[in-house]
């Protein structure tokens, strides 16, 4: 050895007892550790054990049955049994999807949405494969479930309605929630929940829904259930109990059954109780809320759209009967109701000539009550001149034209212009033009059925407002529209006489006083040529180039002032000249409504 050097015997013991000590601290480390999580951490993961083996699950409360006035059910719920599945494992779900299939003869394509389904579900979720399950098919599947736990056998309830068509687009139906309509509520994402989607059931989905309850189970490892340790009664929704009247919405209903598309509304003055609300053509509710496919795709694809409510959203230029508007302006403006105005079938404006409905001969010089009775459009041009859109126009929203009434889910509000609406939407000025044809209910001016109904009511209720509603409430408070008293009474009379000598004939039944007005929009422009041919009559032309047929009106008309009243409005789409179709349905309420026998009318010239 050389000199300097000597040897390193403690070196494996120095490495030996480094070693050792890393060992210790790991240990002491790891002790530590489990000593923190076993007493520490005891509370936190006590309750995610917890939560591993106890599930909570809603039970969905009975949704309320929908009545008429008189207790007649609209909407109820039918009892069935409902198959759902938990979403299985992976390695499981082939197995179970087979299963189903075999036992439920399911299509390809049902298993292959079931599939998609569950790949997007999370473990154990629950999803829906069939309801309205037959008995037979119940004591099978409950079988099954001794060695396939994820199957869940429900009593449920589907959704029916015993009237169908006849009240569908006013009670609406119900579906699934939509990714929009999820919310953070667990019952939500229960696949059998079902909300509002229209009608009634959209507007008083709240009322309807009732409240949640839920099961508090134990589950194993598998997720099957061991036992179940709390339970809470779900809560059924409020019954809802309308102003309709189910015997008068039927008799509605198949009068205006054999017209293409039609929609009429009745409202009690001065309650606002909304007595009928109908639509043609509509659609069988019960099937669009199980979610009937080949149902759906008869409503999608219908030209006629049966799922659009046309009492409530069908928008019409309301023709003649819009006349009343022009006429109550022109009574609050000062305008002389004495005052003639001369009509020889046509008023000049520039090179341009607007046409009188009576446009061969004209109607010779009439006063006010005159010109409303033969439905002058020459008088009501003259008025327009004079008066101008906006007094028009504020008169229209006073009765409630141009804005939605808050009835029902999906309402639209219609149009009343203005010169800033037309500046703005068109980019053009606002011409006298305009005005005269809007003065006559044509043009860029729209309303819906239940708008006319509600301006018949506020002339009915003398110039008060009346609320339109779908369920008893107490009468509001009285509020005036702020018209001068002659004003009202001048238009009643003027309606009374529309419907005793003038275009309104028609609509009134026999032993009964009836006010209205009628109209007849036109949805082609009649041109020069066809004026010369003779041509005026759309009686002719395909349905869809035929005028609209409207009537707006109430009775009893005169009376006692303080005492019930009825105000209606009927449109009929392409139903041609609104003194005849629409009047004629008119009459046929009135009779319903005052209990009047009904009559055979008599022949009349064809009348606007």
């Amino acid at each position: 050895m050389r000199e300097g050097t000597h040897s390193t015997p403690y070196r494996p013991l120095r490495r030996f007892s480094g070693m050792v000590l890393f060992e210790i601290c790991v240990f002491a480390f790891l002790l530590t550790r489990l000593a923190f999580l076993q007493f520490g951490e005891e509370g936190r993961y006590d309750l995610l054990s917890r939560k591993n083996c106890i599930r909570f699950i809603p039970v969905l409360p009975r949704r309320g049955d929908i009545l008429d006035r008189n207790g007649a059910v609209l909407a109820a719920n039918t009892a069935s049994y409902r198959l759902f599945i938990e979403n299985p494992l992976k390695t499981r779900r082939e197995e179970v999807l087979s299963l189903l299939q075999k036992e439920l003869s399911l299509s390809e394509a049902a298993t292959t949405k079931l599939r998609k389904e569950s790949l997007k579900r999370a473990y154990l979720s629950l999803i829906l494969v069939q309801d309205n399950l037959s008995w037979e098919q119940v004591s099978r599947l409950s079988l099954l479930q001794t060695h396939c736990s994820e199957l869940h056998i429900t009593m449920g309830y589907t959704r029916s309605y015993p009237y169908e068509e006849i009240f569908g687009s006013v009670t609406g139906y119900i579906g699934a929630p939509d990714a929009q309509e999820e919310s953070s509520e667990p019952f939500h994402k229960h696949p059998d929940h079902r909300l509002g989607k229209a009608g009634l059931e959209k507007t008083f989905d709240e009322t309807l829904q009732g409240a949640m309850g839920f099961r508090k189970v134990e589950v194993n490892a598998t997720g099957s259930t061991v036992r179940q340790l709390e339970f809470s009664r779900a809560v059924q929704g409020s019954p809802l109990k309308t102003t309709l009247d189910a015997k008068l919405q039927a008799f509605a209903y198949h009068l205006l059954k054999p017209y293409k598309a039609a929609a009429c509304v009745v409202i009690e003055v001065p309650s606002g109780a909304v007595r009928c609300l109908v639509s043609v053509p509509s659609y069988a509710p019960t099937a669009l809320s199980n979610g009937e496919s080949q149902a759906w795709k008869a409503a999608l694809q219908d030209p006629m759209h049966p799922l659009l409510s046309r009492a409530i959203a069908g928008q019409y230029p309301p023709a003649s009967v819009f006349k009343v508007v022009t006429m109550l302006a022109a009574l609050e403006n000062g305008l002389s109701p004495q005052e003639k105005v001369t009509c020889s079938g046509y008023w000049e404006l520039g090179n341009h000539r607007f046409h009188c409905w009576k446009s061969v001969s004209g109607h010779g010089p009439l006063n006010l009550l005159e010109a409303t009775c033969q439905s002058c459009d020459v008088y009501f041009f003259s008025l327009a001149r004079r008066l101008g859109i906006t007094p028009i126009a504020s008169v229209a929203r006073t009765l409630g034209l141009g804005e939605a009434t808050g009835l029902l889910y999906g309402e639209k509000e219609g149009l009343v212009p203005s010169r800033a609406w037309k500046l703005l939407r068109r980019r053009q000025a606002w011409s006298l033009a305009d005005t005269i044809l809007v003065s006559i209910g044509q043009g860029p001016i729209l309303v819906t059925p239940l708008q006319l109904a509600v301006l018949a009511a506020h002339i009915a209720h003398h110039g008060k407002r009346v609320h339109p509603t779908l369920v008893e409430a107490p009468l509001p408070l009285e509020e005036d529209l702020g018209f001068r008293p002659e004003s009202i009474v001048y238009l009643q009379n003027a309606l009374t006489e529309v419907c005793t000598t003038g275009t309104g004939r028609r609509a009134r039944p026999a032993g009964a006083l009836v006010a209205g007005k009628t109209g007849t929009a036109q949805v082609r422009r009649i041109s020069e040529q066809d004026r010369v041919l003779g041509k005026l009559d759309t009686a002719d032309r395909a349905w869809e180039e035929r005028d609209h047929s409207l009537f707006l009106g109430y009775a009893p008309a005169g009376g006692d002032p303080s005492g019930t009243r009825y105000a209606i409005s009927v449109v009929i789409e392409h139903g041609g000249k609104g003194g005849v179709t629409a009047a004629t349905v008119a009459r046929q309420l009135f009779e319903a409504l005052l209990e009047l026998p009904p009559q055979e009318q008599e022949s009349y010239a064809p009348a606007l």
